[in-house]
């Protein structure tokens, strides 16, 4: 079994392995993982009904934040899945060291404000 903080640790780890577009790509999507997981596993949702591995497990984490009233924690998560996606599936966009070291910088920041948000069970 695995948690959430080991799709951090290889993220942060990938930006060791060289200059290549593809390594910023899986740092953003491990990035973005952690901070699913970490919601999921840490904010009351971890139920059978929640865990149905699909898109709709996606968008209840972002549903999750606007019930208790934080659209900033959920625009926030949103904004990370756009740029998961963006870095899976749009091969044409050009994806930079420098926003795959900014993406991992504001997972973390999110991180840190939910901790301290009084969500966290």
């Amino acid at each position: 079994m695995i948690a959430p903080e080991d799709f951090l640790r290889l993220a942060e780890s990938l930006l060791n392995f060289g200059d290549e577009e593809v390594i910023y790509r899986t740092v953003i999507s491990r990035g973005y993982y952690y901070a699913f997981h970490f919601v999921r596993e840490n904010c009351g949702m971890h139920s059978d009904a929640f865990f149905k591995y699909d898109y709709e497990d996606h968008k209840e984490v972002v549903d999750f934040f606007r019930r208790v009233g934080r659209r900033d924690l959920a625009s926030m998560i949103r904004s990370f899945r756009d740029k998961r996606n963006n870095a899976d599936y749009e091969l044409t966009l050009s994806i930079t060291r420098e926003q795959a070291i900014e993406f991992i910088n504001d997972v973390k920041s999110f991180v840190v404000e939910l901790k301290n948000s009084g969500l966290i069970t």
